[in-house]
């Protein structure tokens, strides 16, 4: 394990900044704003997404008029910004 940075290049063999910045913020007692972010990977948009289409279709994407509307109890319709069984509207990305 102590032959992990042996390899760095001369002139940042021995740069610090990044362990001084967390002894810094370490040090710092005061509030932080808490930053929020989302992350998207391995977007699939879907032009045919219709808003109140079937979401739990048992298909292998749902959510198109050509899978059917919620009709029964434990159907679930479409959201208007993406569901977990379908790739995303145009309008969320």
């Amino acid at each position: 394990m102590s032959k992990i940075l042996a390899a760095k290049p001369e002139k940042i063999k021995n740069d610090d900044f990044v362990q001084n910045l967390y002894e810094k913020i370490s040090k710092n007692n005061s509030q932080r704003q808490t930053l929020r972010a989302v992350h998207f990977s391995d977007v699939h948009i879907d032009n045919e997404y219709k808003v109140g289409t079937l979401a739990n279709c048992g298909d292998i994407l749902c959510c198109h008029e050509g899978s059917g509307w919620p009709s029964k109890d434990g159907d679930i319709p479409a959201g208007e910004w993406g569901m977990e069984n379908c790739d995303i509207p145009p309008k969320t990305f």
